[in-house]
């Protein structure tokens, strides 16, 4: 299974999925900070073995996200093996098990918080 997180402006969002992307569980905590992230990391893993995760966040680069990514892997034992912005998690997610599944070209597209975007050609991701 695999943990997702994703650092919005005034929450965390995580979700837990199984090795065909069907959600296990989902949890969301208000604020921003590395503490609300490991409370949302932790409500959902409850209970399941994960082997890997990713977080998306606007900001990759940011000391924040990066401090966020390492007390979630150290608190609750779980890898964060990626860091990308919403849409490339999107994109990624889509490609994997999503609507783009079995396509070798997508684009994916969000717009909420800010508009993000991910593209996948020829089965890779476009940096």
């Amino acid at each position: 299974m695999f943990l997702g997180i994703e650092l919005r402006p005034q929450s965390i969002v995580a979700v837990v999925v199984d090795s065909d992307g069907r959600v296990i569980s989902r949890a969301m905590q208000a604020g921003t900070d590395g503490a609300a992230a490991i409370a949302a990391a932790r409500a959902t893993v409850a209970g399941s073995v994960v082997s890997a995760g990713g977080l998306a966040a606007r900001d990759t680069n940011a000391d924040e996200t990066k401090r966020a990514a390492a007390s979630i892997a150290n608190d609750i034992g779980v890898p964060i093996n990626s860091l990308v912005p919403p849409g490339v998690a999107v994109a990624l997610s889509e490609h994997w098990c999503g609507a783009a599944r079995g396509r070798r070209n997508a684009v994916a597209l969000t717009a909420g918080e800010g508009v993000h975007a991910g593209i996948i050609v020829d089965g890779r991701l476009m940096s």
